[in-house]
C-alpha cells in the first residue's frame, strides 16, 4: 500500500512543479469528489477507491456512484460513501467468448456497450442532479461510463477518465498496468 502512496505522491508532486495539471488547485482545498463506475470489476473501481481513499484522508470528501452489484467495493472504503444507481441491467453471460481473437481492447468495448442496456437516461439525470445538489468540484469516470462525463458536461463540472487499458501501443504514459480479461 504504501507503494502505492508514493506514486500518488510522485505524480501530484510533479503535476504541481510542472504545472501540467490544471486541476492541482482543485486538490489542494477541501473538495467534494465524485467518482462513477457503474459497470465493470475491480480493476475499473479498486484502485481509483484506493488513491480517493488517500484524497479523503487528506480531507476530500468523496462519493462512488455504482451500481448494487458492485456496491461491496465500496464498503472496503468506509469513509467514502457510496450511492447505489440501481441494479446491474446485465451482461450477455457469453460476452467474452472469442476474446482471445479480438486483436484490441475496443473491440470489446463495442460488445460490453451493446450488452450493458443500462438506464442511461435515468442515470444521467439522476447524475446530473446530484453533482450540482452536491457542489461537487470535479467528477472521475470510468472509462465505461459515457453517462458519466455527459452528465459531467451538463453541471459544467470538470471531469477525469479512467481507464484500466492503454490507449495505443505507444501512448508514452508514465505508468503502465496491464489488463487481462479472463472470461
Amino acid at each position: 500500500m504504501d507503494a502505492v502512496y508514493t506514486k500518488i505522491n510522485a505524480v501530484l508532486t510533479f503535476a504541481k512543479r510542472e504545472n501540467k495539471l490544471n486541476i492541482w488547485s482543485t486538490l489542494i482545498h477541501a473538495n467534494n469528489i465524485g467518482f462513477v463506475a457503474p459497470m465493470g470489476g475491480s480493476s475499473h473501481m479498486t484502485w481509483v477507491l484506493t488513491i480517493l481513499d488517500e484524497l479523503n484522508e487528506r480531507g476530500h470528501n468523496i462519493t462512488f456512484f455504482t451500481r448494487d452489484e458492485s456496491v461491496r467495493f465500496g464498503k472496503a472504503y468506509p469513509k467514502i460513501n457510496t450511492v447505489s444507481l440501481g441494479p446491474e441491467s446485465g451482461f450477455d453471460p457469453n460476452l467474452f467468448e472469442g476474446i482471445e481473437e479480438l486483436e484490441t481492447p475496443y473491440q470489446l468495448f463495442g460488445k460490453v456497450f451493446e450488452s450493458a442496456a443500462t438506464p442511461w437516461e435515468t442515470d444521467f439525470y439522476a447524475l446530473t442532479n446530484y453533482f450540482i445538489s452536491s457542489n461537487l468540484s470535479i467528477v472521475i469516470c470510468d472509462n465505461m461510463s459515457d453517462v458519466c462525463n455527459q452528465a459531467a458536461i451538463a453541471a459544467k463540472l470538470p471531469f477525469i477518465v479512467t481507464a484500466t487499458s492503454e490507449s495505443t501501443s505507444d501512448n508514452g504514459s508514465m505508468f503502465h498496468m496491464e489488463a487481462h480479461v479472463v472470461g
